[in-house]
Order: structure tokens, then sequence, then C-alpha cells
């Protein structure tokens, strides 16, 4: 069942996944050393929910850099 991404706890999952990423690229510096299991435990949610925000860890990161990308236009505008 997919999820409905203007639902606020959607959201707030999200930035907790979102922010975990984060955390742990600081930490790690290297991509592809982060794994589902990694960014679950930080965001301290289960793996099966985060399979039921993203397909895998690449759909995660194509979100990851859209939000990204669209943060930066919203500070340059």
């Amino acid at each position: 069942m997919p999820v409905n991404p203007s639902d606020p706890r959607v959201k707030r999952t999200r930035q907790q996944f979102i922010q975990a990423f984060n955390d742990l690229l600081d930490e790690k510096r290297n991509l592809y050393s982060i794994s589902v299991h990694d960014i679950a435990n930080r965001a301290t949610v289960n793996r099966a929910t985060f399979y039921a925000h993203f397909e895998d860890k690449f759909a995660f990161l194509a979100y990851w850099m859209t939000e990204k990308f669209q943060l930066i236009l919203k500070k340059h505008s």
C-alpha cells in the first residue's frame, strides 16, 4: 500500500530519514558504505517502514537529492 506524501506523519518520517542520512554521510563520508539498515537505525524506525516509503536505497537517494535541490532553490529565490 503506497504512502500518502501529504500526510504529516509521512513527512515527519521522511524528514527523519533525511536527517539520519545526512548525519551518516557526515560520519562515513562514503555514500556506498551507508546501508538501509544504517539509515533506519539512525532514524529510529524499522527497516520495513523505510521500504514502505522507498523501493530501495537508490529511490531514497533520488528523493534526498530532489529535496536538497529544492532547498537550495528556496534559499536562492
